[in-house]
């Protein structure tokens, strides 16, 4: 998918309501894709997976794409894994968000883990921006096992509402020179 405006979008739930439920999002590559500032900066992400229990979301590709929120953003979902992504170049709409990865809005019991996270946006405001994986508002997900490389914060989280976090990455070793 290339040139669009959000590629990947499903709002099954905008009210937390009945979820939808199983759904697999891989094996995709979106580059050049999002929103331009000025535009709508709240639904604006290269696969945007909203409402949903037990989503899996695995062995996307995604480059050079300008977003709100992330490359991959979840929203609303529960008992989902976000995992084996390989996310470089990830530009912001707004002048927020602009993470590889942003679990957002009451996404409960979520596994964030063996993503490949690079070069994320660098917005002039101190908080989320720019992070290789932001968490807001919600709760009992894990991060683990994630490589995030050049972006500005490694892993961000805010506005939590209970439960916990499990963070653990892994850092990338420049190689040995002889």
């Amino acid at each position: 998918v290339r040139n669009c405006d959000s590629a990947i979008t499903s709002d099954t739930c905008a009210t937390g309501g009945n979820r939808g439920v199983d759904i697999e999002v891989a094996y995709n590559t979106v580059e050049d894709n999002g929103y331009r500032t000025g535009v709508d900066p709240n639904g604006s992400a290269s696969l945007n997976i909203n409402g949903f229990k037990n989503a899996r979301i695995h062995h996307n590709t995604l480059r050079r794409n300008t977003v709100s929120g992330g490359s991959i953003s979840s929203l609303k979902n529960t008992e989902s894994w976000i995992h084996d992504n390989d996310i470089r170049t990830t530009y912001s709409a707004n002048g927020i968000d602009g993470a590889g990865i942003y679990v957002d809005r009451y996404t409960d019991s979520t596994l964030v883990f063996g993503n490949y996270i690079e070069d994320c946006a660098l917005a002039d405001d101190v908080h989320s921006e720019g992070s290789g994986v932001a968490l807001f508002r919600a709760t009992n997900n894990k991060v683990f096992g994630n490589i995030i490389r050049d972006c500005r914060m490694g892993l961000f989280w805010g506005n939590h509402h209970g439960g916990q976090l499990f963070r653990e990455q892994r850092h990338r070793r420049m190689p040995e020179q002889h």
